[in-house]
């Protein structure tokens, strides 16, 4: 039996230095955070997160990505971006930088 699609995706994600986190509520899959980020409210996000990827009814049923990969990919995208603003300004205030508001 093959590999799904969700453990290929984190997969070849790892291999790009992008670490997600996933959750499931049985038929879903959630995509939980990015690079560490949380993944705040999103136009497709669903009651309990950003709905990933869902398992098919019947036991041999394949997992099927609940939105286009396009929209999956640019939102993970969006997340690293963020991850790496993030980390650039603690480096920046690390260094002495920024002051701190008082």
């Amino acid at each position: 039996m093959g590999e799904d699609v969700i453990s290929i995706l984190v997969k070849r994600l790892r291999r790009c230095g992008i670490e997600i986190e996933l959750s499931g509520n049985y038929p879903w899959i959630y995509l939980d955070k990015v690079n560490g980020n949380r993944i705040k409210q999103e136009d497709f996000t669903s009651n309990h997160g950003f709905n990933i990827a869902w398992f098919g009814i019947k036991n041999d049923d394949k997992i099927k990505f609940a939105e286009e990969p396009k929209v999956i990919i640019a939102l993970i995208r969006k997340y690293v971006r963020e991850s790496k603003l993030i980390q650039m300004i603690k480096d920046d205030e690390e260094a002495g930088l920024y002051q701190k508001p008082e």
